[in-house]
């Protein structure tokens, strides 16, 4: 008979993690992008903007501290709306790459042009 051992449930369970937060991630955003729009915003307004994101990631099915964290530094730093972007939101819904790695994926897929497209 097929059983599961106590540690490999817990990868199982590790899988399902999110490990970030709306304040860890803000605190981020405000220590390593400083040069950004993201510090002419108030504590308030930040949540705000970082929840609409992480949604908007979510939504995608990002679910890795890796993948929410890089989605929402873009959205609000570099390229805001870049997910709009018909080959962006192709990458982001396609099955392609480690699922814990998708915005990795995303980065090494995407040809300059449509980076300077969305910036």
């Amino acid at each position: 008979m097929f059983k599961i051992r106590a540690e490999q449930m817990k990868h199982f369970q590790e899988d399902r993690e999110v490990n970030y937060s709306i304040p860890d991630l803000c605190k981020y955003l405000r220590q390593y992008c400083n040069y950004s729009p993201v510090n002419q915003l108030s504590e308030k307004e930040l949540v705000e903007q970082v929840k609409q994101s992480v949604g908007i990631a979510r939504s995608y099915g990002l679910q890795s501290q890796r993948d929410v964290y890089g989605f929402v530094t873009l959205e609000l730093t570099h390229c805001p709306g870049f997910h709009r972007h018909k080959k962006v939101q192709a990458l982001l819904q396609g099955t392609e790459g480690h699922p814990k790695m998708r915005m990795y994926w995303l980065a090494r897929q995407l040809p300059a042009s449509v980076w300077m497209e969305v910036s």
